[in-house]
């Protein structure tokens, strides 16, 4: 009684276009384009806003999704490997025909990340992940209206996702000792998430009239202890 009865299933077409290469001292390299055009996205009516009587969803979205990756995997010597990744790519959205094109809201241009690990001896390795990853976009309020019914400040929003929040950006260590036995192997770890510390912003948190705010953050530094066996 709620929903669309004739919604239709969304769609989208993927392309991609790549090139790998082995170059000596174990070095892989690929390089990869893509476009997607998607349709048929489910977005909301408007005219059920203020018409109960027509439906609520349509399928008039609409979306296009481009960008290219780098990839490179790297192992020199037997004791060390590891890879890096950057992807560029951009996620637009239209939600109508007669709507402006607006960035989707998981548009992430810019995605790196280095990897590597150093097997120190038999029993001892250790081991780093970088991420850097362009801030979430996030929509602007830029007033509100008193509304004296509900004793409620409501919000006038700007221009849909025209602000960022920083970049994410995290480094993680971790540490592994392991015990060799006759018919088992027992593995101890230390993996330090978020080594720096760093307050990647999620969101944000509103006075109750908007008038001030304050960042929401993710998880702070988290050592985490771990013990495994296999046999």
């Amino acid at each position: 009684t709620i929903g669309t009865t004739n919604i239709l299933p969304e769609r989208s077409v993927h392309a991609s276009l790549g090139v790998e290469q082995r170059l000596p001292y174990n070095l892989d390299v690929e390089v990869t384009g893509f476009y997607k055009w998607a349709s048929n996205i489910v977005v909301s009516n408007p005219a059920s806003f203020t018409d109960d009587t027509v439906e609520p969803y349509l399928n008039d979205g609409t979306g296009r999704i481009y960008g290219a990756e780098f990839l490179m995997r790297f192992a020199p010597i037997s004791s060390v490997s590891g890879w890096l990744s950057y992807s560029y790519q951009k996620s637009f959205r239209r939600d109508g025909p007669d709507e402006e094109e607006r960035v989707f809201d998981l548009d992430q241009p810019h995605i790196l990340t280095m990897v590597g690990t150093w097997k120190i001896n038999e029993s001892w390795s250790v081991g780093s992940r970088f991420r850097y990853v362009t801030g979430n976009s996030w929509t602007p309020i830029e007033q509100t209206v008193y509304a004296s019914d509900s004793d409620i400040y409501v919000p006038i929003y700007g221009e849909t996702n025209s602000e960022r929040f920083s970049p994410f950006v995290q480094l993680d260590v971790r540490v592994d000792k392991t015990w060799i036995f006759e018919t088992w192997k027992l593995n101890l770890y230390l993996d330090v998430q978020n080594a720096t510390n760093r307050g990647n912003q999620e969101g944000w948190a509103y006075q109750f009239d908007y008038q001030a705010r304050q960042p929401q953050t993710g998880l702070p530094i988290l050592p985490i202890i771990g013990v495994n066996a296999s046999w």
